[in-house]
């Protein structure tokens, strides 16, 4: 994706929605890994999907779905976390279990600037990077 900080509202609000789905669809994968790696066949894989955005205009409706978003972002990553933690699934090298991830919720910073845009962008890098990251972690069990 181009220059985050040159898109239009409409654009990032699809920006932010594909590439927060796109991290649920991954999660979903660490969830199907866990199961193939440990024979779970008694869990149950969460379906998660990214709530639509109720309005293309740049107003306090998008402001709300977007916090709403992320933190329900933070909240799917933790429960994957901590699922990893439960299985074993950690850094080998490290000494204990993988931390919870705290993405950056927007609370009273004025809306759409370069500043929150560059904020949010860091959270789906974050995010993104703690999925590669659990990757990482269950292959090490794989066969």
């Amino acid at each position: 994706m181009g220059n985050v900080m040159e898109l239009e509202l409409y654009q990032y609000k699809d920006h932010v929605t594909q590439t927060i789905q796109s991290i649920y669809d991954r999660i979903i994968e660490l969830y199907k890994l866990e199961v193939q790696i440990n024979l779970d066949d008694e869990l149950e894989i969460p379906e998660l999907k990214v709530e639509p955005c109720p309005t293309d205009l740049q107003n306090y409706v998008f402001y709300l779905w977007l916090i709403r978003v992320l933190q329900q972002l933070e909240k799917v990553l933790n429960d994957v976390i901590a699922f990893y933690n439960d299985s074993g699934f950690v850094d080998e090298d490290g000494y204990g279990d993988t931390a919870f991830i705290h993405l950056y919720i927007p609370r009273t910073e004025i809306f759409y600037t370069n500043d929150y845009l560059r904020r949010i962008d860091n959270d789906l890098k974050l995010a993104n990077d703690m999925v590669d990251q659990l990757f990482e972690y269950a292959k090490q069990f794989e066969d």
